[in-house]
C-alpha cells in the first residue's frame, strides 16, 4: 500500500492525524495539540515565580497567543534544574505525545550530548546558536545598531561607543559588536573607538573610557546582570550625574533591547518580541507538518528587524 501511494506521489502527513482528531471533536473543544516552551532557569525559586506569574520567559507570552491562533496549547518546562535532566524531559514531552519543542536557552554540553533530538521538531527563540545548529529565530541584531545609529547621528552626536557585558556580547554571538564595527566603518570620519566589553561593568572604568576616547552617546543594554539569578536596572544614568556629566546633553544612552526592562524610559531599540515569537511558531508548525526533526544538517535563521523607541535619555531630532 505504501509503495502504491508513493508511485501516486503522495507523502505523509505527521498532522494529519491531529487534524483528524480536530475534524472530529465538537467546536469548543477543538485543538491540535501541544506544544513545549522550554523556559531557562537558574533555580527552583525562579521557576515557582515563573508558575506563579504565569511569565514564562520573554517570548512565551506571544507564541502560546500565537499557537492558540492555530489550535494549539502550549506547556512549559524548566531547562537547567537537576530535577529536569534532558532524559527526563524527554521522557516526559514522549509520554505527553509532544513533538514540537520551543527552547530559549542555550543547552549545555551535558544536555546536548544526551537529548534525544530525533524525535523533536525543535526551533531556538531569541538567540542563535553553533552548537546545537537549531533552525532558529532572533532579532537582527546588526540591524538594530545601524538603526541606532542612524536616529543617533541625526540628533548630532558623533562619537558612539557600545559598552557590553561579557555575557550580552556572547548571547548575541558579537552580532553587536559586529553592527557597531559597521556603523564606524560607514562613518570613518569620526574616528574608530573600541567597544567597552567586560565581565561586569562598572562606574569607574565606564566613565574613564568615556572620557578617554571623548564618547557622547552610549549604546547598551538597561539591565546588567547581579550575581547568578537577576538582573538588575542599569544605574548609567546615576553613573553619568555623579560624574558631572549631563544626560543627554553631554551624553546620550540608547538601550539595545528594550524588553529587558519595558518601563525604563531610556530611547532606543524595541526588538519586535512579539513579531519574534509569532514568527517563530510559524516556522515550527512548518517543521512539523513536513516531518523535519532531529538537527539540521544546514541550520536555518530567520531575522526579525527591531523598530526605534524615543526616550528621555537622547536629544531631541534636529529639525
Amino acid at each position: 500500500m505504501h509503495a502504491a501511494a508513493a508511485e501516486l506521489g503522495y507523502s505523509h502527513n505527521p498532522l494529519f492525524a491531529e487534524v483528524m482528531r480536530f475534524v472530529r471533536q465538537r467546536a469548543p473543544d477543538r485543538h491540535l495539540g501541544a506544544l513545549a516552551y522550554l523556559v531557562p532557569c537558574r533555580s527552583n525559586e525562579q521557576w515557582e515565580q515563573a508558575r506563579r506569574l504565569g511569565r514564562y520567559g520573554r517570548y512565551g507570552a506571544a507564541v502560546r497567543e500565537h499557537a492558540a491562533r492555530y489550535g494549539f496549547d502550549l506547556t512549559e518546562f524548566p531547562i537547567g534544574l537537576p530535577a529536569f535532566s534532558a532524559s527526563r524531559l524527554a521522557q516526559i514531552l514522549i509520554a505527553r505525545g509532544i513533538s514540537g519543542l520551543f527552547l530559549e536557552t542555550f543547552p549545555n554540553e551535558h544536555f546536548e550530548r544526551e537529548f534525544p533530538w530525533q524525535h523533536f521538531s525543535t526551533l531556538l527563540v531569541g538567540h542563535s546558536l553553533h552548537s546545537p545548529g537549531l533552525d532558529c529565530v532572533v532579532s537582527d541584531h546588526v540591524n538594530a545598531v545601524l538603526l541606532a545609529g542612524e536616529q543617533v547621528l541625526s540628533r548630532g552626536y558623533r562619537r558612539i561607543g557600545l559598552a557590553l557585558e561579557t555575557s550580552q556580547d556572547r548571547d548575541t554571538s558579537g552580532a553587536w559588536v559586529n553592527g557597531y564595527q559597521l556603523l564606524q566603518a560607514r562613518h570613518p570620519q569620526w574616528g574608530a573607538i573600541p567597544p567597552f566589553i567586560r565581565r561586569e561593568i562598572t562606574a569607574g572604568p565606564l566613565i574613564a573610557w568615556l572620557k578617554e576616547y571623548g564618547i557622547d552617546c552610549v549604546f547598551t543594554l538597561s539591565a546588567l546582570h547581579d550575581g547568578p539569578l537577576r538582573d538588575v536596572v542599569t544605574p548609567m544614568e546615576d553613573w553619568l550625574a555623579a560624574a558631572g556629566i549631563e544626560c543627554p546633553g553631554e551624553v546620550g544612552l540608547v538601550t539595545l533591547d528594550r524588553s529587558y526592562v519595558p518601563e525604563l524610559p531610556w530611547a532606543g531599540i524595541d526588538q519586535s518580541t512579539e513579531e519574534q515569537g509569532r514568527a517563530a511558531v510559524d516556522l515550527l508548525l512548518a517543521k512539523l507538518q513536513v516531518g523535519e526533526r532531529g538537527l539540521p544538517k544546514i541550520s536555518r535563521t530567520l531575522l526579525v528587524h527591531s523598530h526605534w523607541c524615543e526616550g528621555r535619555t537622547v536629544r531631541a531630532p534636529k529639525l
